[in-house]
């Protein structure tokens, strides 16, 4: 685990099944490794993960990606950069989706 990352995993939030969060309560769990979701989202299979540096990475700094469900929007699925638009940070309708959720 990445030095900026130390101390995260643990679940802050004692999050029990489809229990809403607003964005800082999302970040976190992201930070933890969990996977997030909104439930507003148009495409329901979406979720968001944080991919933390490694050594072998060429990122420098970690970051978060969304992940397109395959037979989706596109085709077998993409993984691509994501930004939080500002009516996801200001949502309260953030999940965290079980564990494995995100393993494909």
């Amino acid at each position: 685990m990445t030095e900026e990352l130390k101390g995260f995993n643990e679940l802050t939030y004692a999050v029990e099944d489809d229990e809403l969060l607003d964005f800082s309560q999302a970040l976190y769990e992201l930070k933890g490794g969990r996977v997030v979701q909104r439930k507003g989202w148009n495409d329901k299979g979406m979720w968001v993960e944080m991919q933390t540096r490694t050594e072998q990475s060429k990122m420098t700094l970690s970051y978060l990606y969304i992940n397109y469900p395959a037979g989706g929007v596109y085709p077998n699925g993409a993984r691509v950069p994501w930004l939080a638009s500002q009516t996801d940070l200001l949502s309260n309708d953030w999940r965290v989706l079980p564990e494995n959720a995100g393993n494909d």
